[in-house]
């Protein structure tokens, strides 16, 4: 069994037992050998015994701690954090000589998962990157790649919810602001994944870092979004969320609180595969370097 990113989601008590780490919440309780885990995320609330923390620092195995909204708050790890400082150097070189050369890759990456999830064909965009000769023309069609998958997004829709194109900062429309909690939550699970495994979260490729973007994590979610968009599809279309679990405050539209739990028990239904694929974006990434 390879070693594994263990995501605990909403509040439980962690403990150590004969070697194994033990979840409890409310009468269930799960368990998983110590052994088997690189590090941790845990999203909320938890409990975590002395006698765990202790264990966790002496075997090297960093604690990621973020909020119920999926922000980072911080980072419990022994020493020195365990990190691969190969895989930044290599990130560093292929930032300086072959930037858009991974830009690229990115795209590249995220044009063959919008035509599995969306049954697209976009043969002449694949084409269109190989002639691509700067990053303001990538960009460009990264952006019509969206386009299209969003247009086709919305042809699937059966719902009352309201989507005419995609918007954020703020959303304007239930299903809009479904797709950012989302792909928030997800850029947020990015960042340790990325620390784990030894990278920079703030050496980019694709994206520009302002202020404290971690623009490494929006690069590595480009793969990703057409799988977390279809899941925001499915999720919609089985009427998982209704019209009474949004409300509007004057700028955007935006998910209450009661029903956020919706929203957690969809990131928990899929995070295995999500953060599964979220790590080999970054190994084909190490490749493509």
């Amino acid at each position: 069994m390879d070693r594994r990113i263990l995501t605990i989601i909403s509040s439980s008590k962690i403990s150590l037992s004969h070697g194994r780490i033990v979840v409890e919440k409310g009468n269930e309780k799960h368990s998983i050998p110590l052994k088997y885990i690189e590090s941790l995320i845990l999203l909320g609330e938890f409990s975590l015994t002395s006698k765990l923390i202790n264990k966790l620092l002496k075997e090297k195995i960093p604690v990621f701690l973020l909020t119920q909204y999926g922000n980072l708050k911080g980072v419990l790890y022994a020493d020195y954090f365990p990190s691969n400082s190969l895989a930044r150097l290599q990130q560093y070189e292929a930032y300086k000589n072959n930037r858009l050369k991974i830009a690229k890759f990115f795209v590249k990456e995220k044009i063959k998962a919008i035509e599995e999830y969306f049954e697209l064909n976009l043969k002449e965009q694949r084409k269109s990157i190989e002639k691509c000769k700067d990053l303001n023309t990538l960009l460009g069609i990264e952006g019509s790649v969206s386009q299209l998958m969003f247009r086709e997004f919305k042809k699937r829709l059966k719902t009352d919810l309201t989507f005419e194109l995609r918007t954020y900062n703020p959303p304007k429309d239930e299903v809009n602001s479904l797709l950012s909690f989302y792909y928030t939550f997800h850029y947020c699970l990015a960042i340790p994944i990325i620390l784990t495994l030894g990278y920079d979260p703030y050496i980019s490729f694709l994206h520009v870092k302002r202020g404290k973007h971690a623009s490494f994590a929006s690069d590595i979610m480009e793969p990703l979004r057409p799988a977390l968009t279809k899941q925001i599809l499915n999720a919609i279309n089985k009427k998982m969320f209704l019209s009474k679990d949004f409300e509007r405050d004057g700028k955007g539209v935006y998910l209450k609180k009661e029903a956020f739990n919706k929203l957690l028990n969809l990131v928990e239904s899929h995070k295995d595969k999500n953060l599964k694929k979220l790590k080999e974006i970054l190994n084909k990434f190490l490749e493509a370097v």
